[in-house]
């Protein structure tokens, strides 16, 4: 039984306050070390096969018991690792719905095996492609471990899942996403401040949860010590027979929470049309419909063979299906929600490893980096990079620079950037006809030729070819950290 030392462990950082073991770092691989108190506990679930079942389910992280051994640890597991740790701020508003709905499946399997998951947050899900998966082993623990309260289970599932999909379903998804930033602290401030400004509920328009409340208050102030059991009980009871009501068991509440999930109607959100975009969305069995722009990056997903693809701008995300279906796992940015929508659902109906992600990845606001949370350099950072409407960009952003834009597409690239050249002239059309300040900003910018352009990107990809794309103004520059044999033999 190999032996591992605690010096040689890296902690994980979000795994701090869990009673039950610790995730940590170990030969580029994810443990999880148990605790004496609770190994025998959690050994009994993988031989009773209910471990096993949740992960056939698709409802739990794939986990295996090691033979690995500790003196800190009296069991080890092993987790396979998710390819991209997202943020559910950054997921479009389908994909929250299926979190929450993972969630309710998971408690309600949990529950025929007299199992509970005490710490039902949304930051223990992470989407494996469009799969979410949930990934805080340690918190399946016994009924008799922990007391259920629907009551309590109730407003997390509120402030994580409910209040930000109902936000959504009303078309206040800005408002939403803040909300989720806000909530990860468990501050809860917005929240707070929206419950203000929200009307009183309709089954609430005579004040008896108010009432309610004042009730308890005066009678926890004035309550005999002795008997004061029997009084909290009896208006918890009538309080959670309000709040609950005809409420038969734990799984009934899970499936009456489960129905209201349903219920929310995401609403059909209209695709932003841009000509940033090239406006087509052909078959993805190569055909002579197809433009050369498509046949050069179809050519180079099937040379590279990359593992992951970063589409930074994604729209309805042709190239990162394409790329999908080449068997790269693929991250996908658009600041459309619709767009995002839309392809999580032809993701998902095609089984495709696709994450599509709520996000503008020109912004420095979109980045979320402290000492618990990761920056996107760092957890989606991806073999090949797909920056196709970079020229667009900078003309029509005044915060960004072709050097910084470089940097910044250098640190998401592992190996490759792919970014398409358009000449200056062309880039006018981009320019929306009340736009006036783009367009004199469009006449200041560098005007730069293929050549100088070309010259630029040598400072951060030493080795660039050109590809041939969809008019003889643009070309595909594939931009390579690493000067390699050639692979291509008709690249321009």
């Amino acid at each position: 039984m190999p032996n591992i030392s605690s010096k040689d462990l890296k902690p994980h950082p979000l795994s701090m306050v869990d009673r039950n073991g610790r995730l940590f770092w170990f030969n580029d691989q994810l443990y999880r070390g148990i605790s004496s108190d609770w190994a025998l506990f959690y050994r009994n679930l993988f031989e009773l096969g209910i471990v096993q079942e949740l992960i056939q389910e698709d409802l739990l992280v794939e986990t295996e018991i090691t033979n690995l051994h500790s003196d800190e640890w009296a069991m080890i597991l092993n987790h396979k690792i998710i390819p991209f740790v997202t943020y559910p701020h950054e997921w479009c508003d389908l994909m929250l719905k299926d979190a929450a709905l993972l969630i309710l499946d998971l408690n309600l399997k949990l529950n025929k095996y007299d199992l509970i998951n005490y710490d039902p947050r949304i930051l223990n899900i992470l989407f494996n492609g469009c799969k979410p998966i949930y990934v805080d082993f340690c918190s399946i623990v016994s009924v008799n471990d922990r007391k259920i309260s629907s009551e309590k289970t109730y407003e997390k599932f509120r402030m994580d899942f409910l209040t930000p999909l109902e936000l959504m379903s009303k078309g206040c998804y800005s408002i939403s996403r803040s909300l989720m930033k806000d909530n990860y602290y468990r501050q809860n401030k917005l929240i707070q401040e929206l419950a203000k400004l929200k009307e009183r509920d309709k089954s609430d328009r005579f004040g008896i949860d108010s009432l309610l409340k004042k009730i308890i208050k005066v009678a926890r102030r004035y309550t005999p010590g002795p008997i004061r059991p029997w009084v909290k009980n009896r208006f918890v009871s009538t309080k959670r027979s309000l709040f609950f009501k005809n409420q038969k068991s734990h799984s009934d509440f899970l499936n009456r929470l489960k129905a209201e999930v349903e219920n929310i109607k995401i609403p059909s959100l209209n695709i932003q049309q841009s000509n940033c975009y090239d406006n087509f969305f052909s078959s993805f069995v190569p055909s002579d419909k197809w433009t050369a722009k498509q046949e050069s990056i179809q050519k180079i997903f099937s040379e590279l063979k990359p593992n992951s693809v970063l589409d930074t701008d994604s729209d309805r995300g042709w190239y990162s299906q394409l790329a999908g279906r080449c068997g790269s796992q693929v991250v996908a940015f658009d600041e459309d929600e619709a767009c995002a929508s839309k392809l999580y659902i032809d993701s998902k109906k095609n089984n495709l490893s696709v994450i599509p992600l709520v996000m503008d990845w020109t912004s420095q606001h979109s980045d979320l980096s402290n000492d618990y949370f990761s920056s996107i350099k760092d957890r989606l950072k991806c073999d090949l990079v797909l920056s196709l409407t970079l020229m667009q960009h900078l003309t029509l952003k005044s915060h960004i620079n072709l050097e910084q834009t470089l940097i910044r597409l250098s640190h998401f690239s592992k190996r490759w950037v792919l970014i398409e050249f358009i000449s200056h002239p062309e880039l006018e059309k981009f320019i929306p006809p009340e736009a006036q300040y783009v367009y004199e900003r469009w006449q200041n910018i560098p005007q730069y030729t293929m050549d100088e352009f070309v010259n630029i990107i040598k400072s951060q990809f030493p080795e660039v070819k050109i590809f041939p794309s969809s008019s003889e103004t643009r070309k595909l520059l594939l931009c390579d950290k690493v000067p390699s044999e050639p692979r291509f033999t008709n690249y321009q």
